[in-house]
């Protein structure tokens, strides 16, 4: 099951989606800086950080099976 991090990251992509298409047809460099720099913030209190450091626990795992699969032939 994905941690809470994830399945808020999932629930509100759709706002960091609409953000990112306003980033890029910003007027000027700093509407653009201050845009992505509220879809950081709110993509770490989405809980990014965490389903990040998920994804890639769950990559190490897949990784040492798939190693010990390849082991055993």
């Amino acid at each position: 099951m994905l941690p809470e991090g994830c399945q808020k990251v999932s629930h509100n992509r759709s706002q960091l989606k609409s953000n990112t298409w306003k980033a890029i047809y910003a007027e000027n460099d700093e509407e653009y800086a201050s845009i992505v720099a509220d879809m950081i913030s709110q993509a770490k209190d989405y809980g990014y950080d965490e389903c990040i450091e998920w994804c890639q626990g769950e990559a190490e795992l897949r990784a040492a099976a798939e190693d010990a699969a390849m082991a055993d032939e």
